[in-house]
């Protein structure tokens, strides 16, 4: 009856979205297939029955639409196999997602079948492939052209294993000022090599668009790590970014196995980032399960992987991380064998605004209660020394506001929700570490 309903209708609608169970797909698609869709422009096809113990995508006929669809621009598929009918994917198409059950291995695209498809949508604008690039298993030579260019890619989004989404991301060309979001399993990779891999996809990033905030972010237990650069600031705020994605987004989701050092980790994906021009840095280490949280963050992590950032001017930690940050200010102004030298100017010699912020209320006054004292006197050293100028103190509205201004001129309260959006982007990296990014 459905049938009959969409062929009749199917010539006046410009939305179609399909969800039915995986016996039903064939036929569905058969009745579409010398149906007359002048109208079209949004079709979206999704079985629905899909267990934990499938593993092969549903099977589709080679034609799934024979009439022209002169105004299709999105089009959508999950857990189905991929049409191999050209007149489907046109070149007025700008919205592509295709995705699939992580646990499927049967029927998903090659990786010729998936370039060729992609080939013949040039003017696509956004592409979202989850858990499809299973026959991508190596990286060509980034000094050879790319198999795709798509010239007006505004947002490409890959949710896969972390050497599939590189291989892919090596056989397409994409605009420098793209967005790239990035969700990775890391079952099978030994960490020395991911900068490794990085290198290889050196082109996402670019000195002409260099970062001017960036987030790291840890999950409890240190499983999963993600990674945002911005390289936009808020019009009316320069110390806040827009309203509007993250430039550059990885998320790394890691079995337990093969936990990573995650200082190496940080220092090899940050390594190959444009971030001279940083203006806001946000770490946040959910730390509170990680054992031996020095060796995971230590006060001279922060030289090393930010020496290059002279242009800081907003820092943002958690709680966790505070201390830490706090001796990395110490070791600037106190004589140290190495690089840390007495008068040496700080990485951080523009630092304006420093905001304490804790991930939730359990946190709550678990610094230590000289804490602001050292701070006011390693922000004192490095004032005198010439190395930073004044500071202003954003504390979580959990502490107490008379105990920190008796030590500091300037101290406020953090706004909530203000500085990232931290709320929402903490929301959002436990749901999804709860997931297990579905990898």
């Amino acid at each position: 009856m459905e049938r009959d309903l969409i062929a009749r209708h199917i010539s006046h609608v410009k939305e179609l979205r399909l969800l039915c169970p995986m016996e039903e797909v064939w036929s569905m698609c058969i009745a579409l297939q010398d149906t007359p869709t002048p109208l079209l422009e949004t079709f979206s096809l999704s079985y629905s029955n899909i267990s934990d113990s499938d593993r092969d995508a549903a099977n589709m006929p080679s034609h799934l639409f024979r009439c022209k669809m002169p105004k299709l621009i999105c089009l959508s598929f999950h857990g189905c196999m991929l049409p191999r009918d050209p007149k489907i994917f046109t070149s007025t198409i700008t919205c592509v997602q295709l995705s699939y059950p992580a646990q499927f291995n049967i029927g998903l695209p090659t990786q010729d079948e998936l370039l060729g498809a992609l080939r013949r949508m040039p003017a696509l604008q956004e592409l979202v492939l989850k858990h499809c690039l299973l026959q991508f298993l190596s990286t060509q030579d980034l000094m050879s052209p790319p198999a795709v260019e798509f010239n007006d890619l505004r947002s490409m989004v890959l949710v896969d294993d972390l050497h599939r989404c590189l291989a892919f991301i090596c056989s397409v060309g994409i605009p420098i000022d793209a967005t790239v979001d990035l969700s990775c399993s890391v079952a099978n990779l030994i960490v020395n090599d991911i900068f490794y891999e990085f290198a290889k996809a050196g082109k996402l990033f670019s000195s002409a668009r260099p970062f001017l905030a960036l987030t790291i972010g840890v999950s409890k237990e240190g499983e999963c790590v993600r990674i945002q650069g911005w390289t936009h600031l808020s019009d009316s705020d320069a110390s806040t970014i827009g309203d509007g994605p993250p430039s550059f987004s990885i998320t790394l989701g890691f079995e337990r196995d093969i936990m990573p050092v995650h200082f190496v980790l940080l220092l090899q994906i940050c390594h190959p980032m444009p971030l001279r021009d940083l203006r806001i840095l946000s770490v946040r280490l959910d730390a509170s399960q990680i054992s031996g949280l020095g060796s995971f963050w230590d006060k001279q992590h922060w030289g090393l992987l930010f020496k290059n950032c002279l242009a800081v001017r907003h820092i943002i930690v958690s709680q966790s991380v505070a201390p830490l940050l706090l001796g990395s200010l110490q070791e600037y102004v106190v004589a140290l064998p190495g690089d840390f030298q007495p008068g040496r100017r700080s990485g951080f010699g523009h630092l304006q605004t420093l905001s304490i912020d804790f991930i939730d209320p359990h946190e709550d006054n678990t610094l230590d209660a000289l804490f602001p004292t050292e701070l006011a006197e390693a922000l004192a050293f490095a004032q005198s020394d010439g190395s930073m100028g004044p500071i202003s103190i954003h504390i979580s509205e959990w502490e107490d506001l008379e105990i920190w201004r008796k030590e500091h001129k300037s101290v406020h309260p953090l706004p909530k929700q203000r500085h990232f959006q931290e709320g929402s982007f903490w929301k959002k990296f436990n749901e999804m570490v709860s997931r297990k990014l579905s990898l």
